[in-house]
């Protein structure tokens, strides 16, 4: 029964939180996901995002563990992308 109480009382206050910020944390505007593309650096551990547009590195999203067999997955609205490690690790890309 504690542990419902503790996870009703972490929702409430996660809720709260996210309503009292009215914008987003990202100081970047969204924008289309067409002409993006992910690299799997293997070696590295990490993922980039480039823009196959103006040929140039978007970010690099650095410590996902063990790459060497990743693949990568996208969400319908293609927005996020799931990359899934050798390691069992999984991480969303916004």
């Amino acid at each position: 029964m504690k542990r419902r109480t503790f996870l009703t009382a972490s929702l409430a206050a996660a809720a709260s939180a996210a309503a009292a910020r009215p914008g987003h944390a990202c100081t970047e505007e969204l924008r289309g996901t067409g002409d993006l593309a992910l690299v799997i650096e293997r070696a590295s551990g990490s993922v980039l995002i480039a823009d196959t547009t103006a040929h140039e590195i978007v970010q690099r999203v650095e410590g996902l563990g063990d790459l060497s067999h990743a693949s990568a997955v996208y969400s319908r609205d293609e927005r996020h992308a799931f990359v899934f490690g050798r390691d069992g690790g999984l991480t969303k890309v916004d």
